[in-house]
């Protein structure tokens, strides 16, 4: 099977899965394959939506059955924590809005959301509308990148695998940086504990 035929049978479920990991990943790529015709771009940000939503709700559940019992266990995210409640008791619905995009905080932050007085409703709502906002920036964003491609280098098939490799290499390379800096900003959070 070619990657190209991969994808038409199995992106948007790979989409879907996708969101409960790095969800950009997995989107831009799903951008990208819509330029090139191979899934349809509006049904890409919908697995998107659908699955990024799920799964904050179900974040945002365990914060409230279990929140604090977790936030107890970890004294190190105590300084993420304070900033997030710092942000949210002034713009509570900015926050949830935007969360998404910002790189450490997305899978913290409905989790501690769930720890507070929101009602599941509201936040359900907010939710939705910030899912939305993200999918479409960046499922866009990933069709932006497949058309700049295609400007500089030409069509795809001429050599679609390359061009997805090239894709696939650099997107993790990228992701394994952040893993690198953020797991660094953890252990430095940790140490300056210990020493008070």
């Amino acid at each position: 099977m070619s990657i190209a035929a991969f994808i038409s049978h199995y992106g948007y479920l790979a989409i879907f899965l996708g969101m409960i990991v790095e969800g950009e990943t997995f989107l831009i790529l799903g951008g990208f394959s819509a330029h090139e015709g191979l899934l349809q771009l509006p049904v890409v940000i919908l697995s998107a939506f659908i699955g990024t939503f799920i799964v904050v709700e179900v974040l945002f559940f365990i914060g409230r059955a279990q929140g604090t019992k977790i936030i107890n266990k970890r004294p190190h995210w105590e300084p993420k924590i304070a900033k997030i409640h710092y942000h949210f008791d002034r713009h509570d619905v900015k926050v949830l809005l935007i969360f998404r995009f910002l790189i450490g905080f997305r899978t913290i932050i409905p989790l501690i959301v769930g720890t507070t007085k929101v009602s599941a409703a509201r936040f359900a709502i907010l939710n939705a509308i910030g899912a939305a906002i993200w999918a479409i920036t960046i499922a866009y964003l990933g069709y932006l990148f497949g058309r700049a491609f295609e400007v500089f280098f030409g069509k795809v098939e001429q050599f679609e695998t390359i061009a997805f490799v090239i894709f696939i290499g650099v997107t993790a390379i990228v992701l394994g940086i952040h893993h690198i800096v953020k797991k660094k900003r953890e252990e430095k959070e940790i140490r300056e504990q210990k020493k008070q």
